[in-house]
């Protein structure tokens, strides 16, 4: 009589212990980025914007005028933005007090001239020199001359001072309309 083996047939055994855990990555590390998804279709044009009043704008290094340049559009400056944000009245005239709303570089000095029609700087009731904001709001109020030409034509002069002593001169046309 022969013993007779066959492999595999006899009941199963316990379950081994398991391995060691393989490498992670680091925190917060992260697989490549996928593909771009496709484009979305464009949605439709806006309206067009209502034109803006004409400016006139020059612009000084350090204040003086014989490095003076013409500047364009004084909001296409990032380095020195002068944005005219309101004029009240939009029309001045003789005894009417007038109030400039600008948003200028923070904490830089604002002084505001009217250029007269006839090209004279009005030197009666100018408003007081105002310092920016923090976040560079400044508001400007005066009364115009009682001896306002009432015609159009003129403008005013703001002469932007940073804190650095740098100065920008920006004009911006305002016209006095008889009362």
């Amino acid at each position: 009589m022969g013993l007779l083996l066959a492999p595999g047939c006899g009941p199963m055994g316990p379950q081994g212990p398991a391995g060691p855990k393989g490498p992670t990555g680091e925190v917060g590390a992260s697989g490549p980025p996928g593909a771009r998804g496709p484009q979305g279709p464009q949605g439709p044009e806006g309206p067009v914007g209502l034109e803006g009043p004409p400016g006139i704008s020059a612009v000084s290094g350090n204040g003086t005028s014989d490095n003076a340049t013409v500047a364009g559009d004084p909001y296409d400056n990032l380095d020195w933005p002068v944005i005219w944000v309101s004029i009240y009245p939009p029309i001045g005239g003789k005894n009417v007090e007038v109030t400039v709303t600008l948003k200028v570089p923070p904490l830089s000095k604002n002084t505001l001239t009217y250029i007269t029609p006839l090209k004279a700087r009005s030197t009666s009731h100018p408003p007081p020199d105002v310092v920016a904001d923090a976040d560079g709001n400044v508001v400007l109020t005066w009364t115009m001359n009682p001896n306002t030409t009432p015609s159009p034509g003129g403008q005013l002069e703001l002469v932007n001072t940073k804190p650095d002593g740098s100065q920008i001169t920006v004009f911006h046309p305002y016209n006095a309309a008889p009362q």
